[in-house]
């Protein structure tokens, strides 16, 4: 038999060449221990910073809501009664309250909040229904109420209401129960009314000019739990607050309004153990150990009605 011989160069490179060793069952065992570990670790931060991020979300929702449905509640109760001076209460009155202690209560202001006003040039005579002939009809709307202001005798000063579309200068009105001078201020008095619905939203519900019994309902803001008034009473007509309830038995005495707004999170957070609804006024709170879950924040503010003295008689 002939004998090969392996060239030396080749004996050295399988010599440099080091047999590998596998990898032990243990040691892969620890591994994947070590492993899953470091996982879930990772997933617990991430969760936590996920829970933390959606309710730091909710709670920026939340609190937008608040400032919203509070500025434009704020901003039209502080118009409320303008152009209502001298208006007898028992022609039209700046509030209509609606108090409620096992739910939202409601609220109905009137005023001239759009700054809306003309003047009549000629005589206005005593009509029912009647036609006023004004210098601007622009703005006015079918079933708003208007006030001719009668500066010559202000207790003439009375309210009527739109009861046809405006025509060119012309303003129909259900009735004139006095006769005034020419040049006449007349305000446009509209209605808003503040209420919060069965779905947690806070609506503003306007005149609908196409029906005298409608209403045309805005949303303000949602996720908004309850809505309470409270009325701060002028008993003296000083000028100052001398007492508050929830309900007046005459709104003429309300020299400010004190809005209690409750909002919370879209969605209950289970981790969350202080979900309880709170009292606002006379509105009792949920009982002990019905924790829902959801995050609320509470806004009480004071507004001052400043236009209410002047509708005072």
């Amino acid at each position: 038999m002939r004998m090969i011989e392996i060239p030396a160069g080749v004996k050295r490179m399988k010599a440099m060449i080091k047999p590998e060793k596998g990898v032990t069952l243990i040691e892969l065992v620890v591994a994947m221990g070590i492993s899953g570990i470091l996982l879930a670790a990772i997933y617990a931060m991430f969760v936590t910073q996920n829970r933390s991020k959606v309710n730091s979300d909710q709670v920026s929702e939340m609190q937008q809501n608040l400032r919203v449905a509070s500025d434009m509640i704020e901003r039209d109760i502080r118009n409320t009664g303008y152009g209502l001076a001298n208006v007898l209460p028992t022609d039209l009155v700046p509030l209509v309250v609606t108090n409620s202690t096992t739910g939202p209560d409601s609220l109905t202001i009137r005023g001239n909040f759009d700054d809306i006003t003309t003047y009549a040039p000629g005589v206005i005579g005593v009509a029912s229904p009647g036609t006023i002939v004004v210098d601007d009809a622009t703005g006015f709307q079918k079933y708003d109420y208007i006030v001719i202001a009668d500066a010559q005798n202000p207790a003439h000063t009375e309210a009527a209401q739109i009861i046809a579309v405006p025509s060119g200068n012309n303003l129909t009105v259900d009735g004139v129960v006095n006769a005034h001078p020419a040049n006449c201020l007349i305000h446009d008095i509209r209605q808003k009314s503040f209420s919060v619905n069965g779905n947690h939203e806070l609506i503003l519900a306007l005149q609908d000019p196409a029906n005298i019994n409608g209403t045309i309902s805005h949303l303000v803001a949602e996720n908004v739990e309850d809505l309470q008034f409270g009325y701060g009473l002028d008993n003296d007509f000083n000028g100052y607050r001398d007492s508050w309830t929830e309900n007046p038995s005459a709104v003429t005495n309300v020299a400010s309004i004190e809005i209690n707004l409750l909002v919370r999170t879209p969605k209950e957070d289970s981790h969350w153990v202080s979900g309880l609804r709170p009292t606002l006024r006379d509105h009792p709170g949920a009982f002990v150990g019905t924790n829902d879950g959801y995050r609320r924040r509470i806004l009480r503010k004071e507004i001052t009605v400043r236009n209410q003295a002047l509708t005072r008689m």
